[in-house]
């Protein structure tokens, strides 16, 4: 383990306890608002998908939550970028922020810092992103919210997308799957973002993770090549 990694490792549980505390936060915000039902948002249970990760040292739950949000923070981002580009939220993901109050701002602020936190770990401080593994669990915990989503919340709150996918409204494939009800739409929704969202992301993410790894033994090796009386 190097000096960096060490460093970073010791305090992985401080990580951990934040990410919790900040979940926490966004539950008290939610329930005084009376939005509790937002809290089983697939990136409000990332997020505390991740504390448990990072409080626990499990790489297979920072994999699982890196995989849930990876695609849907990169789009809330290009979302941000064009309103702060354009003054319009050309995908309309981020538009709630137009008229946010404090408290709206404290409960989606890890939109901004989760997915670069995760992404250093996997990059750079850890070096074990588990693909496959991470593909079943992102698939299970999103089918389960789903499930529950559907069960328990309306039609109009549409919470994890339990009753109609809002994204790429033009696609051909999102108005079929649309067209179905219950659990068949459910089955359908479901096996798309996992096979059509999920599966990219882990390869793109295996990919990024074994750069990480050559660039850290590339420098690694260097530096030994320099300071050859170092061991």
């Amino acid at each position: 383990m190097n000096c960096e990694r060490s460093f970073w490792y010791s305090y992985e549980r401080l990580v951990g306890v934040f990410l919790f505390l900040h979940f926490v936060l966004v539950c008290m915000i939610k329930y005084a608002t009376d939005a509790d039902c937002e809290i089983f948002w697939l990136c409000h249970v990332s997020l505390f998908i991740a504390a448990l990760g990072f409080f626990f040292r499990l790489d297979y739950l920072i994999s699982v939550a890196l995989t849930q949000i990876f695609f849907f923070h990169i789009l809330w981002y290009i979302d941000i970028t064009s309103y702060l580009a354009t003054g319009e939220y050309v995908l309309g993901i981020a538009s709630y922020l137009q008229d946010a109050d404090f408290l709206i701002w404290i409960s989606t602020v890890h939109h901004f810092y989760l997915l670069p936190l995760l992404l250093l770990f996997v990059v750079r401080l850890r070096v074990s992103f588990h693909p496959l593994s991470s593909l079943a669990g992102a698939t299970i915990v999103l089918g389960s919210l789903v499930v529950m989503s559907h069960v328990l919340f309306n039609s109009e709150l549409n919470i994890n997308y339990a009753y109609r996918i809002e994204m790429f409204p033009q696609s051909v494939l999102v108005h079929w799957i649309n067209g179905h009800e219950g659990f068949v739409y459910i089955a359908l929704g479901v096996s798309f973002i996992s096979l059509g969202i999920y599966l990219p992301t882990i390869v793109i993410l295996r990919r990024i993770a074994e750069l990480g790894i050559h660039c850290q033994s590339t420098a690694h090796q260097a530096h030994h090549e320099y300071h050859p009386s170092i061991s």
